[in-house]
C-alpha cells in the first residue's frame, strides 16, 4: 500500500511539472486597413504531431495552449484574405509570448501567403519580465547561467568567479532558480552550457506564483526534443 501511494504522488508530481512546463502564443488579428478585429480567424502551429489551433473572438483574439518551449511557425488564416506565417516564434514555459496585431490583407485576385518574422512585444502581464531565447545565448560569448545573468539582465550582480548572484542589492542566495520547473535555492545548477535553450529573468515584480522574494527568480529551459523538432520545422517554412 505504502509502495503505491508513493508512485501515486510521483505521478502527481510529474503531471504537476508537466503543466508547469508549457507556454502558450497569445495575439490579435485586424484587417490591414479598417484596423477592425477579424472574428473567427484560425490560428494554429504543430506541437510535435499536434495541431493546436483557435479562433479569434469578438476583440480579434486569440490564444494557442499548451505549447511545449520551443520556436514555432504560426499561420493565420481567413477566407477573403491573404495567409499570414509568422516564423520563429519563441515560446517560453509557463508564460505567454506576445506576438501583437497581425494585419491581415484583403486579398486580390491572386491571394498570396506573406511570412514576417514572429517580433515579439513586451508581456503586459510581466513587464518585468527578461526573456532570452536560444538563439541570443548561442551568440554570448560565455553561455554559462553566470555569463548569460552577466551580459542581458540589469540589477544583476555577478562575482567574476560566477559563484556569487546578486539581484538589485539583495545578498546572495536569496534568489530561486527553476529549472524545467523545478525549484532550486542554490544558484549552482550544473547545467551544461549547451543543454540551455531559454531563460526568462525576474529581477523586480517577480509573479506571485513564484513567491515572494528579496532576491529575483531565474527560469531555465533545457533543450528538449520538441523544441528541436519545433526549430527545425520552422526553419523549413
Amino acid at each position: 500500500m505504502k509502495k503505491i501511494l508513493c508512485l501515486l504522488v510521483a505521478f502527481s508530481a510529474s503531471f504537476v511539472l508537466k503543466a508547469q512546463l508549457t507556454g502558450e502564443i497569445k495575439g490579435k488579428v485586424l484587417d490591414s486597413k479598417t484596423k477592425e478585429a477579424l472574428v473567427g480567424v484560425t490560428v494554429f502551429v504543430t506541437n510535435g504531431e499536434k495541431l493546436i489551433a483557435d479562433f479569434t473572438n469578438i476583440n480579434g483574439d486569440f490564444t494557442l495552449k499548451p505549447l511545449n518551449p520551443g520556436t514555432y511557425l504560426v499561420t493565420v488564416r481567413y477566407t477573403g484574405y491573404d495567409t499570414v506565417k509568422m516564423v520563429n516564434v519563441n515560446v517560453s514555459a509557463d508564460r505567454a509570448t506576445y506576438v501583437g496585431n497581425v494585419n491581415l490583407e484583403f486579398g486580390s485576385r491572386f491571394l498570396k501567403t506573406a511570412v514576417v518574422n514572429g517580433n515579439l512585444i513586451v508581456d503586459p502581464e510581466n513587464p518585468s519580465a527578461i526573456p532570452i531565447t536560444k538563439k541570443e545565448i548561442e551568440n554570448m560569448p560565455d553561455q554559462s547561467i553566470s555569463g548569460i545573468l552577466r551580459n542581458t539582465s540589469l540589477g544583476v550582480v555577478v562575482s567574476d568567479d560566477g559563484d556569487e548572484i546578486y539581484f538589485r542589492g539583495s545578498r546572495n542566495g536569496e534568489s530561486v532558480f527553476y529549472v524545467d520547473g523545478v525549484k532550486m535555492r542554490d544558484n549552482e545548477t550544473h547545467i551544461p552550457n549547451g543543454a540551455i535553450g531559454n531563460v526568462v529573468v525576474y529581477s523586480g515584480g517577480v509573479p506571485a506564483k513564484y513567491g515572494d522574494f528579496t532576491g529575483g527568480v531565474v527560469v531555465i529551459e533545457t533543450n528538449s526534443y520538441f523544441s528541436w523538432l519545433n526549430e527545425k520545422r520552422s526553419r523549413e517554412n
